[in-house]
């Protein structure tokens, strides 16, 4: 059962530190879920949800961006794969964290041949501390899914979406995008919209 909308509230957004660390131990793992992604959180509170021994209160924590370096570390070694994976898209990950999530999840990804990338490339993709290196291999990949994930990322240069825009619908590019890049994004639509009418 989920948190109500009013306590849900209340623990993502509260700043007071005392309360924070009560709800981090608390027994229900919904509050402590709530409190993993507070973006307020203390250095202790943050160890101790680590260390949690749900995995859906340390996926929630992989994905708040205000972890300290040694969460990150500790969460990127984390033996459940979806949790490191949440990781991913995490902005406050480094490229070397990115590289370590990248290699585990292809080591636990199960190939049914029915997904071109593992979750956490397509996570990545979308990240700014994504390495240019994957950004420029994963854009040639043809692929529409990966194509939304990857005009998320601002760090992508514009003439590389312009070079693979014709994979998706405009719409969806317009959705997805980097709010910052609608300008350029509409630039490309009118550009070439024409050719496909």
């Amino acid at each position: 059962m989920n948190a109500s909308s009013d306590i849900y509230d209340f623990l993502t957004s509260n700043s007071n530190l005392s309360i924070l660390k009560e709800y981090a131990q608390h027994d229900n793992q919904e509050y402590r879920r709530c409190i993993a992604i507070n973006p307020y959180l203390d250095g202790d509170t943050f160890r101790i949800l680590m260390n949690d021994e749900c995995d859906y209160v340390r996926g929630a924590l992989a994905t708040n961006p205000s972890c300290p370096s040694d969460v990150i570390e500790h969460l990127s070694e984390d033996a459940i794969p979806w949790v490191f994976e949440w990781l991913a898209g995490n902005p406050s990950i480094t490229e070397q964290i990115a590289e370590r999530i990248i290699t585990r999840s292809k080591q636990f990804e199960i190939n049914d041949g029915a997904s071109w990338f593992t979750d956490a490339e397509y996570h990545l993709a979308s990240n700014p501390k994504c390495p240019i290196s994957y950004l420029a291999e994963w854009i040639q990949s043809d692929c529409p899914v990966m194509m939304l994930y990857l005009c998320r990322n601002p760090k992508l240069p514009i003439h590389l979406i312009e070079q693979y825009a014709y994979l998706v619908h405009f719409d969806e590019l317009f959705q997805h995008a980097d709010i910052e890049r609608y300008q350029e994004i509409e630039q490309i639509y009118k550009t070439y919209m024409p050719l496909f009418q």
